[in-house]
């Protein structure tokens, strides 16, 4: 039966077949032993504190120093770093840099050694460590935080690889799939109205149809969980950008298209490389390297590469590359921004119409090809909270609110269980037909911005639609004639 401990006694008895072999001790074999077969699942990590929501908002812009290190923290025997090596790095290149975020990789053996010399207080939140099951040695993956990390974090390991303990002794290559590589997740919040999806990842050494999986896979989660979030994705990808350097069009390597499905702006690719302008290897440039910062905004936060540096020390194999991303809060462009009601029209996205509360026409609601005057114009206003998790910000309306819609005329917009579900103006009191679900399918968390794309759902579980033949009604779905955007009065 093939377990961790046969595993790691096989790579320590190739290690007696090499040349290096003298240079094992008896500790080191065992180190070897132990961390593979006995620390077991997640731990937590050492200075971790509990999440605790920033008190401030983002205010108008801000910058973010971050990290990518792969720490080759494998035991020394199978040439990796030693405790103190790792404790070396810590205090001098992440704490003594004052990175706001570190992706650390190859973190297999040597956690407690990294997060030791970093201060409670200015790095106050890690990711837990990932150490395996009885038959794996975890993924290596650690993100260290100075900002809060609000308890949604995730270690994927990727369902393809390539790459066994046996490939290694005979030929050497690299035994990918005996480690769970993947990626990490983690929602960290800069301030009270502005979080962060982190993807820290390592992917397999290997080419082909492996490396196209692990792509695809991290592609759809991200896809899938954070859509509309600003993100931020870091990592050892061991794959090059491409090999002629920054080409954007077709000339793009596979990381390169990866990248553009996603949305995604590769930092390197935002500084114009000259020897000495920044601190870039001369020979490798800018996007030359199998590391790589990737990031893109939301409605909300846009965000740019003010700087861009390769980190050299002598502790790893591996660079570590850094960038300075600075961020603007286009939400704080109008002061209605951080409100529980404002004055709004809602544009219909496919018939280019909008919700018109029709004047001496009975108090019917109609989606009109008007400009957005008084009776396109409705008080759209927060009537309760959607969740009560205490990064919500009681301040705005955010997706999972519950929202009213009172027209010029004084009347709310409701939906009745009547004549198709027909929606209607005719309504002097806020009861239960009058009040809707909003949900923000631009931004999944912020305060209900400009141009946010929305949903509003029903108090009978349906959908507001607008239909192409200028009526509104209540639908199932939520497909093209369901979705509005939201125009706000400044």
């Amino acid at each position: 039966m093939k377990n961790k401990l046969l595993r790691s006694a096989l790579i320590v008895g190739s290690l007696g077949l090499s040349a290096s072999a003298s240079a094992i001790t008896l500790s080191e074999i065992w180190d070897i032993l132990v961390s593979s077969s006995t620390q077991v699942g997640f731990t937590g990590t050492v200075g971790n504190q509990a999440y605790s929501r920033p008190g401030s908002l983002a205010g108008q812009s801000g910058q973010i120093k971050v990290m990518a290190a792969n720490i080759k923290g494998f035991p020394e025997g199978l040439q990796g770093i030693s405790d103190g090596q790792a404790s070396l790095f810590s205090s001098t290149y992440i704490a003594g840099q004052a990175y706001d975020i570190v992706g650390l990789q190859e973190n297999w053996v040597r956690n407690y050694a990294v997060m030791s010399p970093l201060s409670q207080t200015e790095y106050p939140y890690r990711s837990d460590h990932f150490q395996g099951g009885v038959f794996s040695f975890g993924d290596g993956l650690s993100t260290i935080s100075k900002h809060p990390i609000n308890g949604r974090q995730l270690h994927v390991e990727y369902s393809s690889c390539k790459g066994t303990y046996s490939d290694f002794i005979t030929n050497g290559s690299s035994p990918d799939c005996e480690t769970e590589k993947g990626f990490t997740f983690t929602e960290v919040q800069l301030a009270k109205d502005l979080k962060v999806h982190f993807y820290n990842t390592h992917m397999d050494t290997s080419n082909g149809q492996e490396k196209t999986g692990q792509f695809n896979q991290l592609k759809h989660f991200i896809q899938q969980n954070s859509a509309g979030y600003p993100v931020i994705v870091m990592g050892d990808f061991n794959a090059w950008i491409d090999n002629g350097g920054w080409q954007p069009g077709p000339n793009q390597s596979e990381l390169g298209r990866w990248a553009s499905e996603l949305g995604l702006t590769w930092s390197c690719s935002q500084v114009s490389y000259a020897a000495g302008n920044t601190n870039i290897n001369d020979v490798k440039g800018p996007c030359k390297g199998v590391d790589h910062i990737a990031f893109r905004g939301n409605s909300q936060i846009s965000f740019s590469t003010n700087r861009y540096d390769e980190v050299h020390q002598s502790i790893s194999d591996h660079n570590p590359i850094t960038a300075t991303l600075s961020w603007t809060n286009h939400a704080a462009a109008y002061s209605s921004t951080y409100a529980r009601a404002h004055t709004a029209s809602l544009l219909n996205t496919h018939h280019n119409t909008r919700i018109q509360a029709v004047y001496g026409g009975n108090d019917e609601a109609k989606n009109m090809p008007a400009a957005a005057a008084e009776w396109e114009t409705f008080t759209l206003a927060l009537e309760q909270k959607g969740n009560t998790q205490q990064w919500v910000d009681h301040r705005c309306i955010q997706s999972g609110d519950t929202v009213s819609l009172r027209a010029h005329n004084g009347h709310y917009l409701r939906a009745t269980p009547h004549n198709n579900h027909n929606v209607d103006v005719r309504a002097s009191v806020l009861l239960g037909w009058e009040k809707f679900v909003l949900y923000n399918h631009s931004n999944g968390w912020a305060c209900l911005n400009q141009n946010d794309k929305i949903t509003l759902k029903t108090a009978h579980g349906k959908y507001v639609m607008a239909d192409a033949n200028r009526n509104l009604s209540a639908s199932d779905n939520q497909l093209a004639w369901e979705f509005f955007q939201v125009e706000l009065g400044r």
